[in-house]
């Protein structure tokens, strides 16, 4: 199969996953939190001569037309990853925000993904009490339900960071919003938010192959200066802001091109 555009879906125990190409490399996209899969169309178009295997973007445990979970911990979100990961494959992960997370524990080979290399960007590293508090809050909330399609549209493109950079008929945001019978509401699990902050150093420390972070100067969530403090390498992403892979796919192309030379 050879399949670049929006990709093939298909559904593997409880996850939804889209994905084309060919071969035994296996790029992994992981998006974040509140999004789905197709956040990653802008740079799936641009693959064809860009990379030599094949491609794989779930949507999340409790995210877009996957199921709910019992947990949203990072382990056992990654646990519900490598189920769908091909048998054999050679596999690079290139994560957003908390899909990086769940990158950065899959390269730690306990889960058994055959991970050769990660690059992971707009990971938040640091989080106050209070922001743990909004997220515990978040995560035992009811779903907020709206009256037409548009507007469950336009909220979650505020709450996926997606404001301004996609519009409400974009495929990029087509699948993150569901209608049930009280109306319009978000598509992902409210307790998905409960994951909050895990702390990331001691997961980079059990990764087995070569991690990348990266992150834009204008993301107001995290800072160049506290990942340099915490690892090295961290590329860094110009003036881009949380959501990079839709506001420039062609940089975050340049991360996939890296991907296999920095597995060596």
């Amino acid at each position: 199969m050879k399949n670049y555009g929006a990709g093939e879906a298909r559904e593997d125990a409880e996850l939804f996953t889209l994905s084309g190409g060919e071969g035994d490399d296996v790029l992994l996209l992981l998006h974040g939190l509140g999004a789905t899969a197709d956040v990653w169309r802008p740079l799936v178009s641009r693959l064809p001569g860009q990379w030599r295997g094949q491609w794989l973007a779930p949507d999340l445990p409790g995210h877009g037309r996957s199921s709910k979970a019992a947990s949203y911990a990072a382990g056992s979100q990654a646990a519900s990853i490598a189920r769908v990961l091909p048998a054999g494959g050679r596999v690079y992960v290139l994560a957003h925000s908390l899909g990086g997370i769940i990158g950065v524990l899959l390269a730690s080979q306990w889960f058994g993904a055959a991970v050769y290399a990660v690059a992971a960007f707009s990971v938040k590293v640091v989080w106050t009490d209070e922001e743990k508090d909004m997220a515990a809050r978040r995560a035992s909330a009811t779903p907020k339900y709206f009256a037409s399609r548009g507007e469950a549209l336009s909220f979650y493109l505020k709450v996926a960071g997606l404001a301004g950079l996609v519009p409400e008929d974009d495929p990029v945001a087509a699948t993150g919003v569901v209608e049930d019978v009280h109306g319009w509401r978000l598509a992902a699990d409210p307790a998905t938010a409960g994951v909050g902050g895990p702390p990331l150093a001691p997961m980079l420390a059990a990764a087995t192959c070569p991690i990348v972070l990266a992150a834009g100067r204008r993301d107001p969530m995290v800072k160049l200066d506290t990942l340099r403090n915490m690892h090295s390498p961290v590329v860094d992403l110009g003036d881009l802001g949380h959501n990079p892979h839709v506001e420039a796919p062609d940089t975050i192309l340049q991360l996939v091109r890296d991907l296999p030379m920095r597995s060596g």
